[in-house]
């Protein structure tokens, strides 16, 4: 899936990583999309947003490496290593665009997270769209549990 239009900023979602500090294969399918879209210039800038949450590494610093190791400019590059949660992804990933002057995101997540996300998103940014990460039966099996927990979230915000 593509966006509609051209954004100021793409923001991938920070997810746990491996022991070895890579990113798991669902974050790797996020920051995918995500330089996808920026090589296909949809956005100039990538927002990495994600904090300590295994080791003190941040997600922000495991997906910038990623980033960095498959071609993506270190100026183009936004690290938001504080937030623990959606909601806070969405809140310090806005002030964070304010204090940048970016005024429309592409928010790239997985597809179960899609709802819980827009849903956070919508309550701190006006101009944003959502895309999902790409998905193969292999992660859909693995995200099973996460994606019925996820609905049961969503129906408890609504």
């Amino acid at each position: 899936m593509l966006p509609s239009k051209n954004h100021d900023v793409i923001i991938v979602l920070g997810l746990s990583y491996n022991k070895n500090n890579q990113p798991n294969v669902l974050l790797r399918f996020r920051l995918d999309k995500a330089i996808e879209l920026f090589n296909k210039k949809y956005a100039n800038k990538i927002l990495l947003t994600g904090a300590a949450v295994k080791d003190e590494i941040t997600e922000a610093e495991i997906m910038r490496n990623y980033c960095l190791k498959n071609g993506i400019p270190k100026a183009a590059i936004l690290m938001e290593p504080h937030a623990r949660y959606t909601e806070e992804n969405a809140s310090l990933s806005a002030k964070l665009m304010k204090i940048h002057q970016l005024q429309s995101a592409i928010v790239v997540t997985s597809k179960h997270h899609i709802e819980r996300s827009a849903f956070y998103f919508a309550k701190y940014m006006e101009n944003f769209e959502m895309i999902p990460a790409r998905n193969n039966f292999l992660t859909y099996l693995i995200s099973l549990p996460v994606a019925i927990h996820e609905k049961i979230k969503v129906r408890r915000l609504q």
